[in-house]
């Protein structure tokens, strides 16, 4: 099985917030061990928040973008717009959990609502900030039957 861990989770590696930035290199720690797809708009939305953050941008871009893959964009459009009028959530949400559903993986996030919605398009879905023990033991245990 798959990850696909939101944007959320990746800022939070770079977060002032030593708890937020913890959470987050632990989890990566495992999760590369596993693998990671996200959607092509990922990329973009890493790249506003992250230009904002820190002059190293681009490099921290090119090593992210070496460990994933990108899904197809066609493919991804038309499972959001299915799932659109069952979750009703935000656009870019909808890509990440468009992108579970396609690649049946794990949606990993720091953003309470998506996970949520992720839910309710039945995508196995952990909240982070909330689940964190349940969402490393998941990945152990992915890694261990992979």
């Amino acid at each position: 099985m798959s990850l696909v861990i939101d944007t959320s989770v990746y800022i939070d590696r770079y977060s002032k917030d030593p708890t937020r930035k913890n959470l987050a290199k632990k989890l990566f720690n495992l999760a590369e061990k596993l693998i990671i797809y996200e959607p092509r708009i990922f990329i973009i939305e890493l790249l506003c928040v992250l230009s904002r953050k820190t002059t190293n941008f681009k490099s921290i871009i090119n090593k992210i973008e070496e460990k994933i893959n990108i899904v197809n964009e066609e493919e991804l459009f038309d499972t959001a717009r299915q799932l659109a009028p069952l979750v009703h959530g935000r656009a870019i949400d909808l890509y990440f959990i468009a992108t579970t559903k396609l690649t049946n993986s794990i949606l990993i996030t720091c953003d309470k609502l998506q996970a949520i919605n992720a839910k309710k398009a039945k995508i196995q879905a952990y909240y982070l900030i909330k689940e964190f023990s349940k969402t490393t033991n998941k990945i152990k245990q992915l890694i261990k039957h992979s």
